[in-house]
């Protein structure tokens, strides 16, 4: 997995270290993952990923993990 957090979301390194550590936490502990092996790259399109609930972020990947995974052959 790699995530990707562009300088034009963030100037401040802090903030996008903060939101590819919030992603990568998610991902470390979903039980999604682990079923099959997959190469995926998340790329961070807003800002709002450093503010928003932990429960909402999560919910919002795994329901985009889960149809990926589906349209795997």
């Amino acid at each position: 997995m790699a995530i990707v957090v562009s300088k034009k979301i963030s100037k401040i390194a802090v903030e996008r270290n903060r939101i590819r550590r919030r992603l990568y936490e998610i991902i470390r502990t979903s039980h999604v993952f682990d079923a099959i092996p997959i190469q995926a790259v998340f790329v961070v399109h807003s800002r709002t990923l450093a503010d928003m609930p932990h429960e909402e972020l999560e919910k919002s990947i795994l329901k985009i993990a889960v149809q990926a995974i589906k349209k795997l052959p």
